[in-house]
């Protein structure tokens, strides 16, 4: 699939612990990694659970974009000084409504089920020394995720 995005798509430079959109929020945009590397978390009773870590040339977001939820059921920090892509829900729903209804219900079917499997990972509370096996994460970027959703 061809995502032809319009002229006006601009680089946009984060700083390491910046909080691109948080849990609970209404969901209005998604990204795309151009440098960096981008945390997804998800809070239960509390703790916060690092089950992601997206990286250059991946997309984020678009999950919730595409799920029939209002409000984004994650939140995402950058580990790193990034450059993303932002991609508004609107712009992201026209690629997919242009590409016909069933790519929609596909795409709403899958966010489902990310969705509930963060929910298991976070209820379940997977081993972070198993969740966290090849993620390269420190105690510090622990440290700055649990900082950056305090003051976000």
């Amino acid at each position: 699939m061809n995502l032809s995005l319009n002229s006006d798509v601009k680089f946009e430079s984060f700083k390491k612990g910046d909080l691109l959109f948080k849990e609970g929020k209404k969901i209005e945009d998604c990204f795309i990694i151009s440098k960096g590397k981008v945390g997804l978390v998800k809070v239960f009773d509390k703790r916060e659970q690092l089950f992601y870590v997206a990286k250059e040339k991946e997309l984020f977001g678009e999950d919730c974009v595409v799920s029939e939820q209002k409000a984004y059921y994650y939140s995402a920090i950058a580990l790193t000084d990034c450059e993303l892509i932002r991609l508004s829900a609107s712009e992201m729903n026209a690629v997919i409504d242009a590409h016909s209804d069933w790519i929609g219900n596909i795409l709403n079917n899958i966010s489902g089920k990310i969705n509930n499997s963060i929910e298991m990972i976070s209820e379940h509370r997977i081993s972070d020394n198993e969740l966290y096996a090849g993620l390269s994460i420190s105690d510090d970027d622990l440290i700055m995720i649990k900082k950056s959703l305090q003051t976000g």
